[in-house]
């Protein structure tokens, strides 16, 4: 497996499944590593691509990072590939619960504190079970993710390569709508924007903004009620 099969083979295959849906391109809808695979694929087949929507995508490292992003930015990552093969899900769970221990750490006795009803707490469960459901990354495609996206800007740069072909963002030129939480302590707002305010050619293109966290932009009370009508509105009108 490498980010080149990745894209140009699962992806593609995926995206190429047009009998079941009768339509000759595809909205890409891209979350967090995600979108970073969703912008490559646009780039390499803008043709195929009607509206790329990118949400909480990593993509700028020039800019200020998250204490995540920094970590990853120092990261021996061919070590830990080497040891591994591919990068464990409880190495990644760790990760993100590192990024913020405290709150780990006050989160159960604070939500348990107060009076929940059955429905509140099974709610609660689900949410906390999809976190940390996470599956191991293939070794090869995060290695070179992190090397040559996070470490070295690459993708910014329109230099990163998949087999012979550079991904050159500024082939990207279908509506695109930029999803940022300008509270997401794992993917800096200032490193999604660049998406939209410089990198693209779309003419038709908007960022949605909202003072949440990278989970709290999916699944939020703030996210069901505010957010994710604004894309569907956005989708509605797109598909026309």
């Amino acid at each position: 497996m490498s980010l080149e099969r990745c894209v140009q083979e699962y992806l593609e295959n995926a995206v190429d499944k047009e009998e079941i849906t009768d339509s000759k391109d595809v909205t890409l809808f891209g979350y967090c590593w995600g979108g970073i695979l969703s912008l490559i694929y646009s780039a390499l087949h803008p043709e195929k691509v009607r509206n790329l929507v990118l949400h909480a995508t990593p993509v700028d490292f020039g800019r200020s990072s998250t204490v995540l992003e920094s970590w990853i930015k120092s990261m021996n990552v061919e070590g830990l590939v080497h040891i591994f093969v591919n990068v464990p899900s409880y190495f990644l769970n760790l990760t993100f619960l590192m990024c913020n221990p405290f709150e780990v750490l006050l989160k159960y006795p604070i939500y348990f504190g107060q009076f929940r009803n059955v429905k509140e707490i099974i709610q609660f469960i689900a949410v906390e079970s999809w976190l940390y459901d996470s599956v191991p990354i293939n070794g090869k495609v995060f290695e070179q993710i992190i090397n040559d996206i996070y470490k070295k800007n690459l993708l910014i740069q329109n230099k990163v390569k998949l087999g012979k072909e550079l991904v050159d963002l500024k082939k990207i030129t279908m509506p695109v709508l930029n999803i940022v939480g300008t509270a997401d302590d794992l993917v800096s707002a200032e490193s999604s924007r660049t998406i939209t305010t410089e990198l693209i050619s779309s003419k038709d293109k908007k960022i949605l903004e909202f003072p949440i966290g990278h989970v709290g932009l999916c699944i939020s009370r703030t996210a069901h009620k505010k957010l994710w009508p604004e894309v569907g509105k956005w989708l509605t009108e797109h598909s026309r």
